[in-house]
């Protein structure tokens, strides 16, 4: 959940939940993938801020975060934004994407938006959700859109999303949700994250 000034906002994921089904999938098992990603997340962040304490580890963790080292020797990333809190003034949404920067070891260096997934198999939702943190970047430069998979068998995946329908279908199910919270349809969970108006212009 984000506040902006006092007031809950949309949040990306948040959004994007219609799409998503977890239905039959135990709530332990959930929880677990939820604790494991947020770890590792956790974990890369450290790394590419340069705070992580390799004694610290968990063996959970550890093939994750070897993919992520390896992607890094194969890509050679140069980071502008590290788990940056992001706003779209336009739309009135908010989101925190995982990295933005240059790939530096690929041809053209394209400026990107990755996001971090240690899920079994890559979902076309994130394609939506890559295009909102897109359209909410503070300097409103066009990006490309990746996932990086990270995998428990310490290799990754690098997949770019380029479907055009993607930003028309997340305005769509931000009107859906907009229009829950107007018919107190809506219910919104989680700590809220306060963000500052002047955090997110240019």
């Amino acid at each position: 959940m984000y506040l902006l000034d006092g007031v809950v906002i949309p949040h990306v994921t948040g959004v994007l939940a219609p799409l998503e089904s977890y239905f039959g999938v135990p709530a332990s098992a959930l929880e677990y993938a939820s604790e494991r990603g947020k770890l590792v997340h956790l974990a890369t962040q450290m790394l590419d801020e340069g705070d992580l304490d390799e004694d610290s580890i968990d063996p959970v963790i550890a093939p994750f975060l070897a993919a992520y080292r390896q992607f890094k020797a194969d890509a050679a990333p140069e980071w502008t934004g590290i788990e940056e809190r992001v706003l779209n003034e336009d739309h009135h949404y908010a989101g925190t994407l995982d990295r933005r920067g240059v790939l530096r070891a690929i041809k053209g260096s394209p400026r990107v938006i990755v996001d971090l997934k240690c899920v079994a198999q890559l979902s076309p939702a994130t394609g939506v959700q890559l295009s909102a943190y897109s359209a909410a970047v503070p300097d409103k430069k066009k990006y490309r859109r990746f996932a990086l998979q990270l995998k428990p068998n310490a290799t990754y995946r690098l997949k770019e999303y380029k479907e055009p329908s993607d930003w028309p279908i997340f305005l769509s199910l931000l009107s859906l949700r907009n229009w829950k919270a107007r018919h107190g349809k809506l219910r919104e969970t989680g700590e809220g994250q306060h963000i500052q108006q002047e955090n997110y212009t240019s």
